[in-house]
């Protein structure tokens, strides 16, 4: 049997990124926001598997924040549009919002522009991974409360200021691993709230706590 190169199909195929696959801006509502607009899901609508959200609306205006999508248990991926500037991942005091409650969402991106994500933003989703960027500077409480994903270490940027109440508590399994700030980004953490990294009974406990502070 004669092998078929793969040009002969060169024609018949495109490699497609997530972030080709922007999803359409009439999926979701805008409204003002500073500067911007923040983003959220319509009414009624449900999203699932990867999805990927616009960096402006259809009238050009930026993105600058994000809510609302809690409870939305069929997503497992949410990427940015390629210049995306958000700012605010919005949450509420005492319920979940942003994302929270988005049981299957397994990674997000939280694009370098994000200075705050709010209370509850996150608040048990199964995320496997998270990458904070240097910049952050507020987690509101709950923000990452009860993630069952497994991540075991976590690093929080030399920028962040303030955490909240129980902002990453009650981990399945627990987080083992802190390292607060990193290599030419020192730590500028003045607030840590009540229980912000409290683990489950009876799960174990941290085995390595690395601060990076200012010579």
């Amino acid at each position: 049997m004669r092998a078929v190169k793969d040009y002969k199909f060169y024609a018949c195929y495109k490699r497609v990124s997530v972030y080709d696959n922007v999803a359409s801006k009439s999926l979701f509502y805008f409204i003002a926001y500073g500067d911007g607009v923040s983003i959220g899901p319509k009414a009624g609508m449900t999203y699932s598997g990867k999805l990927t959200l616009p960096a402006t609306n259809s009238d050009g205006k930026k993105v600058l924040a994000v809510r609302d999508f809690y409870g939305q248990d069929k997503l497992t991926h949410i990427f940015w549009e390629q210049g995306a500037q958000v700012e605010n991942i919005v949450g509420v005091d005492a319920s979940p919002n942003a994302f929270g409650k988005c049981k299957e969402l397994v990674y997000v991106e939280i694009p370098s522009t994000v200075t705050q994500i709010g209370p509850y933003a996150f608040y048990q989703t199964k995320l496997q991974s998270l990458s904070l960027p240097e910049g952050l500077i507020m987690i509101g409480s709950n923000a990452f409360n009860s993630l069952t994903g497994g991540i075991k270490e976590l690093n929080i940027p030399g920028s962040v200021v303030s955490i909240g109440d129980v902002a990453f508590a009650y981990a399945k399994p627990c987080l083992t691993r802190l390292i607060f700030g990193s290599e030419g980004h020192p730590t500028q953490l003045t607030t840590v709230n009540y229980n912000a990294f409290t683990n489950n009974p009876n799960t174990g406990g941290f085995t390595e706590i690395i601060f990076y502070y200012e010579n």
